[in-house]
């Protein structure tokens, strides 16, 4: 049913009882007796739903549990349900479905707010006994997370009814003439009280830097970005909330990783080499869970790329990889409990946080933004002459190492985006990740079909797949070559696209000093 909403704050001055006859003597309501009510604010962790402004929430009631849901420039959705979803998966095919699914994608929903209370509920009643207007006054508490209750306000919330738009225009002018107006309703306020602010974590980097700092402080501030990366999305990853939280401690990691070895001489020698192989370890540790999570959520693309008869052939596969996700994710938390990863953690976060010492590394006081254009530039040369010396018939490993080194570049540009011209970058960056985009996809296809093949011995040996299965996984596995085929056949093309001459020339201009810019790069 699509309906209508607006919230009006109550002022302390006027009180339930004295609104309510106010409201009685003006309109021929229904009066119910007060419930009990409870309100969540649902959004994944990074907030696409806030950004999509698409608003989600539900509310329970002794009428049990309703899904609200408000769409850009469209009316409220309301949906019964016997309990929330925790994924767009679990919503009833419709309109709701179709549109959250994209924007959510394998984001779990979580209670970002959660808000508690009593409401009055209040009818317009047509000649017929028909409710035309919903009014409920609301107070409201917000539920904190140590089981305390913080008074927020109260609210009145004016629903409509489909096909009764005269009413709901005739009770909106009582209720200005009553001097309410709209605000942001109770969740607005709870967000106000509660700290959280809607599009507060996002995966991007964006720091803010300055060229003439000194590159141990730059540096220093990256980092410690990275590593608020890791924090926030560790709780998440131990409970397994969705995939993506063990994704971006991941890349946080790796970012790590990267920055330790592409920005050279910034920090102090023998703790740099410490973190990098600490931090290779923790690389280590976490991927073995995060290749399943991918199989899982390539698995519905897999079962597509087979003709239909045979899809459900695949299903023990599946099985399979809930199983060992299981197993490895328990395996995964077992290793952030141990005293290696405590005192990896605690021996960063130090090292973060304190200061450069006496004796100081050579490119420390370097102004950051000479060294991020020196960086950048050698890195990007690194790209031009191993793209140029890879032929047809060279080996994957020459298309891997490559990618390797696009990625080294990326991070690069972005960790240093605050110090060039956002627009030009950001095209620069985009060419680079279209390169980048083929180079994954062959590597990818080339290690799922390895994976594939293990998968496929040892579901045999337990005796989890029969014929029918092991054959749909060796079509999957064909299906796959020749994707990889494919992707290798388009390379020429993708790098020849990103080496273009005028990428290079704004390459150039961006990050070479004006003394150096006539040294050409191309053969």
């Amino acid at each position: 049913m699509q309906l209508q909403r607006l919230y009006f704050a109550i002022p302390e001055s006027l009180a339930t009882q004295a609104l309510s006859g106010r409201l009685h003597a003006a309109l021929p309501l229904s009066a119910g007796r007060p419930q009990t009510l409870t309100q969540v604010w649902l959004d994944s962790f990074d907030w696409r739903l806030h950004g999509a402004g698409q608003p989600l929430w539900y509310e329970r009631d002794e009428q049990g549990l309703r899904l609200l849901w408000q769409a850009p420039g469209q009316p409220l959705w309301a949906l019964e349900r016997e309990a929330p979803p925790r994924f767009a998966a679990d919503l009833p095919a419709g309109p709701l479905r179709d549109t959250l699914a994209p924007v959510l994608e394998m984001r779990a929903l979580l209670p970002r707010v959660e808000l508690v209370g009593e409401r009055l509920p209040l009818r317009l009643l047509d000649g017929e006994r028909k409710t035309v207007v919903r009014l409920d006054i609301e107070s409201l508490d917000l539920q904190q997370g140590d089981g305390q209750r913080r008074p927020l306000g109260r609210w009145l919330a004016l629903e409509g009814v489909r096909g009764y738009p005269e009413a709901y225009a005739q009770v909106f002018a009582l209720l200005e003439g009553l001097d309410l107006r709209p605000d942001g309703g109770p969740f607005h306020a709870g967000f106000g009280q509660s700290g959280l602010h809607p599009g507060d974590y996002s995966s991007k980097v964006q720091i803010p830097l300055d060229p003439a700092e000194p590159a141990w402080i730059a540096t220093r501030r990256i980092l410690r970005h990275l590593h608020q990366a890791m924090q926030v999305n560790e709780p998440g990853t131990r409970a397994d909330l969705d995939s993506e939280f063990l994704h971006d401690y991941r890349v946080a990691v790796r970012r790590t990783r990267s920055a330790l070895g592409q920005i050279k001489g910034v920090l102090p020698e023998g703790p740099t080499a410490r973190f990098k192989e600490g931090f290779a370890w923790l690389g280590q540790e976490t991927g073995p869970t995060r290749d399943l999570d991918v199989y899982l959520l390539t698995f519905d693309a897999y079962q597509a790329r087979l003709p239909s008869a045979v899809r459900a052939d695949l299903d023990p596969l599946y099985a399979y990889l809930v199983a060992h996700q299981r197993q490895s994710q328990q395996a995964l938390v077992a290793a952030l409990d141990t005293p290696r990863y405590a005192e990896l953690q605690a021996d960063w976060a130090a090292l973060l946080e304190g200061e450069l010492g006496k004796r100081v590394p050579e490119q420390a006081l370097i102004p950051i933004g000479e060294l991020a254009s020196r960086r950048i530039w050698k890195m990007y040369r690194r790209v031009l002459d191993e793209g140029r010396a890879i032929s047809p018939s060279s080996p994957p490993a020459a298309l891997h190492e490559l990618r390797k080194s696009c990625k080294k570049l990326r991070y690069l540009m972005e960790f240093f985006a605050a110090l060039y011209p956002a627009e030009t970058l950001k095209g620069l960056i985009k060419a680079l990740k279209t390169l980048q985009e083929n180079l994954g996809d062959f590597q990818d296809f080339e290690v799922q079909q390895h994976a594939l093949h293990g998968f496929a011995e040892a579901m045999f040996a337990e005796g989890l797949a029969g014929p029918a299965t092991l054959l749909a996984m060796g079509m999957l596995m064909r299906d796959l070559e020749q994707r990889q085929h494919a992707a290798r056949e388009a390379f020429a093309n993708r790098f020849a696209s990103f080496a273009m001459p005028q990428y290079e020339a704004q390459f150039r201009a961006l990050f070479v000093p004006s003394t150096d810019k006539s040294t050409p790069t191309s053969p």
